[in-house]
C-alpha cells in the first residue's frame, strides 16, 4: 500500500470534466465609459456555468482579459487610449473550462482619463517651483510625469506624482526663481499617454530657513508636559529625524494646546512642511491617535509678552490637514502613505508679515485625542 500511495500522481482537474460548452450570454448591451465601457448582458440558463469573460485589444498586440462571476449579469472594461471603435469578445466559462461561441460587440469608449485629466491640468509658478492642480472625474490610476531640461538641453524626468484622487493639486519643488523649462504629461498602467504641455515659468523666491538656530522659547501658558521622557520633546520637530521618538505632548494635556519657538531670525515666511506622524514606517500612526487634523500658526516678530499672552501674536493661517483618499480612521490608501511620507505643504498667504517666533497651537486631532505628535516641520520664506 505504502508502495502504491507513494507512486500516485497528485494531479489537479476541474470538478466538473465534460466537453460541453455552455451557451452564450444574450442580449449584450454595452455603455461607453471613459477609457472603457460597461457590458451588461443575460446569463445562460446553466447550472454548471461558472464565469463570463471579455477579451479584447487595447493596443496592437496587447489583449486583455476581464472577468465577471456567474452572479453577475454585466462587467467593466477598460484600458483604452482613445475613442475609437474596439471588438469585444464575450465567452461562458463552465466549470470544465469549456468555453462557449463567442458573441462580439463595438464598442466606442468615451475620451480615456489620461486625455480628460491632461485637459483639466492648471499650472502656475509657487515658491521654489510649480503648483498643478488637476480633475480626474473617472477615479483612474494615474501618473502626472513633471520634467524639466538638465544642463545639456535634455528633458528629464523630476518627479512622477501617482494618484487616483478625483482632483488635487500637486507642487514641485526645488528650483532657482529664474526662468524655467517645464513639460508635463500623464500615463496610466496600460502605457496610455496623453499630450505633452510645455511651459516657460518662473518659480516665486525662497529659502529654506535654517533649522539649525530653532530652539524652544519657553513660555507660561505653553503645554511643556511630553510622552515618556525629554526624548519626546519640542526640539524633535527640527531635527530632520523622521523616526520615533519625535515631538508628543503628553497625553490629558487637553484642548486646545500649543507650544513656542524661536527660529533666530526675520522671516517672511512663504510657506511651511509638516510631517504629522510618528515614525515614518509605521502606518499605524499615520493620520490617527495624535496626527494633527486641525491647527494655527502664529506669528510674533517682537518678544513675545512674558506672561505667555496672545498680545502682539498674529494669526498666519488656519490649517487642517487632508487625508487624500477620505477614507475612515484606520484604514489607509497607497496615496495616503505617500503623502504622509512626503509632508504636507500649507502656501502662507500673499502679504504674510515678517515674524522670528512662531506657536502652533493645535484644536483637534485624527484620532480625536488629547494629546499631539509631529515628526518634522520645515520653513521657506526670505530670509532678513
Amino acid at each position: 500500500m505504502l508502495t502504491i500511495f507513494a507512486c500516485k500522481e497528485d494531479k489537479h482537474f476541474p470538478v466538473e470534466n465534460d466537453k460541453i460548452s455552455p451557451a452564450p450570454v444574450t442580449n449584450l448591451v454595452a455603455e461607453s465609459l471613459s477609457g472603457g465601457a460597461k457590458l451588461s448582458y443575460t446569463l445562460p440558463d446553466d447550472p454548471d456555468l461558472l464565469y463570463v469573460v471579455a477579451e479584447f485589444e487595447i493596443q496592437k498586440g496587447n489583449i486583455r482579459r476581464v472577468k465577471a462571476s456567474s452572479y453577475d449579469n454585466s462587467l467593466t472594461i477598460n484600458g483604452f487610449g482613445d475613442t475609437l471603435t474596439h471588438k469585444v469578445m464575450l465567452y461562458s466559462i463552465d466549470r470544465s473550462e469549456n468555453r462557449s461561441a463567442p458573441v462580439i460587440i463595438d464598442v466606442v469608449p468615451l475620451s480615456p482619463p489620461v486625455k480628460e485629466t491632461y485637459k483639466s491640468l492648471i499650472v502656475a509658478p509657487d515658491f521654489g517651483g510649480i503648483t498643478l492642480s488637476f480633475t480626474n472625474l473617472s477615479e483612474a490610476n494615474i501618473v502626472i510625469h513633471v520634467l524639466t531640461k538638465d544642463s545639456l538641453g535634455d528633458w528629464i524626468t523630476v518627479e512622477n506624482y501617482y494618484t487616483k484622487n478625483r482632483q488635487g493639486s500637486y507642487s514641485t519643488r526645488g528650483f532657482e526663481a529664474v526662468e524655467t523649462q517645464f513639460a508635463i504629461f500623464i500615463s496610466d498602467r496600460w502605457n496610455n499617454r496623453s499630450d505633452t504641455a510645455k511651459y516657460v515659468l518662473t518659480p516665486l523666491f525662497e529659502e529654506k530657513v535654517d533649522k539649525s538656530k530653532f530652539k524652544i522659547y519657553d513660555m507660561p501658558t505653553d503645554n511643556k508636559g511630553v510622552h515618556m521622557s525629554a526624548a519626546y520633546s519640542i526640539d524633535k520637530i527640527w531635527d530632520e529625524k523622521f523616526s520615533d521618538p519625535c515631538y508628543h505632548s503628553k497625553p490629558g494635556s487637553g484642548k486646545p494646546q500649543w507650544f513656542t519657538f524661536d527660529m533666530g531670525a526675520q522671516v517672511q515666511l512663504s510657506r511651511f512642511k509638516m510631517w504629522s506622524f510618528r515614525g515614518a514606517t509605521n502606518l499605524t500612526y499615520m493620520y490617527a491617535a495624535g496626527a494633527i487634523q486641525k491647527f494655527e500658526i502664529w506669528g510674533c516678530s517682537a518678544i513675545p509678552p512674558a506672561d505667555g499672552s496672545w498680545a502682539g501674536w498674529v494669526n498666519l493661517m488656519n490649517c487642517e490637514t487632508v487625508k487624500p483618499s477620505g477614507l475612515p480612521l484606520g484604514t489607509l490608501s497607497n496615496d495616503d502613505i505617500l503623502a504622509a511620507i512626503a509632508g504636507e505643504d500649507f502656501t502662507l498667504p500673499t502679504g504674510t508679515p515678517i515674524v522670528r517666533y512662531i506657536r502652533i497651537k493645535s484644536f483637534e486631532t485624527w484620532g480625536k485625542v488629547d494629546y499631539v505628535y509631529i515628526a518634522e516641520l520645515s520653513f521657506w520664506g526670505d530670509v532678513q
